[in-house]
């Protein structure tokens, strides 16, 4: 038997995994403006394992019918936390180490993401509790995106 938190917990270790992948991030860029060996491995390591978490959690959740409103919303934050903590990185300050993407990306995906903030607080401001769904075409958003930043 599966246990209930498990998809959860899952989505809270991913939250946490985030400022730490911060760190490395950092911590390897300052090896490679200082030429020292690669550190760049780790940071890509650790980044897949919170894709990898996103997908087990869903998976779970999905197939032993343990969704909850608590595990969108908690799936949905760590989505948006990993995406914007990633994004920010990699459109600032990305380079020596990695390829820098585009601000005009950087810009979007927070033009983006804010204009569902806004959506969210006029809908539960007008309507009260506002049920988080996880659709096709939202998983194959992320999924894209976290391809194309990796």
């Amino acid at each position: 038997m599966m246990p209930r938190w498990l998809p959860n917990a899952l989505s809270i270790i991913r939250i946490i995994a985030i400022p730490g992948w911060l760190v490395l991030a950092f911590f390897a860029r300052g090896h490679a403006l200082a030429h020292q060996p690669d550190e760049r491995v780790w940071v890509i390591a650790l980044l897949v394992a919170v894709g990898l978490t996103d997908v087990v959690d869903g998976f779970l959740a999905r197939r032993f019918h343990l969704a909850t409103n608590l595990g969108a919303t908690l799936d949905a934050a760590a989505d948006k936390l990993a995406t914007f903590a990633v994004v920010t990185f990699l459109a600032f300050w990305a380079a020596p180490l990695f390829t820098p993407l585009p601000r005009w990306f950087w810009a979007v995906l927070v033009a983006r993401d804010a204009l569902l903030g806004v959506g969210f607080i006029i809908v539960r401001l007008k309507h009260g509790a506002v049920e988080v769904a996880h659709r096709w075409h939202g998983r194959l958003s992320t999924l894209l995106l976290f391809v194309t930043v990796v």
